[in-house]
């Protein structure tokens, strides 16, 4: 009776194990079924059509991109805003003239700020003798 339940018991187990082995051969065929229908689906010529049509799209919301840049900063006045940053960078070469006619002896020491207000009209006559003198002064 004992033996004839360890057979009994053997024949389940195998029953099982070939039970497991079958699902998993049927598994892996429906899964290389899926591959071949995927596969056969796309072609050499249609993944490149969709790799172009992807760069394509890139491109063009790259250009959207630059395109509304470019209109906020004509919006915003970001170029406006450069050009009085320009303009506010020329305050600083007036101080290194006023510092070139401190050094050169035209101007006391310590009068920088006080000469800031000069006379403008004759200032620049004046400035203008002091860069053609400096020029010759680095030319010799």
């Amino acid at each position: 009776l004992k033996l004839s339940l360890r057979q009994l018991n053997d024949k389940i187990e195998e029953a099982k194990r070939k039970k497991n082995i079958l699902v998993a051969r049927a598994k892996r065929a429906e899964a290389q079924q899926r591959i071949q229908e995927t596969m056969s689906g796309l072609s050499n010529k249609s993944a490149f059509e969709s790799f172009e049509r992807m760069a394509e799209k890139i491109e063009a919301t790259e250009r959207k991109a630059i395109a509304a840049a470019e209109l906020n900063e004509e919006v915003s006045g970001d170029r406006l805003a450069r050009q009085f940053e320009a303009l506010e960078y020329k305050g600083s070469s007036d101080q290194q003239l006023l510092a070139l006619k401190e050094r050169m002896g035209l101007l006391p020491a310590g009068g920088a700020a006080g000469s800031k207000q000069l006379n403008k009209g004759a200032d620049d006559v004046h400035d203008a003798e002091l860069i053609e003198e400096g020029e010759e002064g680095t030319s010799r």
